[in-house]
């Protein structure tokens, strides 16, 4: 079910990712359409991202964090 109250401003999330510091790390498993999987790695690649760092930010930015 998609959000539609929440605004993702992409650009902005590509940018902040460059600069991202590590912290401890957990596994986190989760299904997907596999179209939707399929081109979000494809954008990743296009982008020099890792999937990891987008979840994450995108999870930060909906937390509030």
């Amino acid at each position: 079910m998609a959000n539609k109250s929440r605004s993702v401003n992409r650009k902005k999330i590509l940018s902040e990712l460059k600069s991202e510091q590590e912290a401890e790390r957990k596994n986190v498993t989760f299904s997907l359409p596999k179209g939707l999987l399929d081109q979000f790695k494809k954008d990743c690649v296009k982008n020099s991202l890792t999937m990891n760092k987008v979840v994450q930010k995108l999870i930060e930015d909906y937390m509030g964090v």
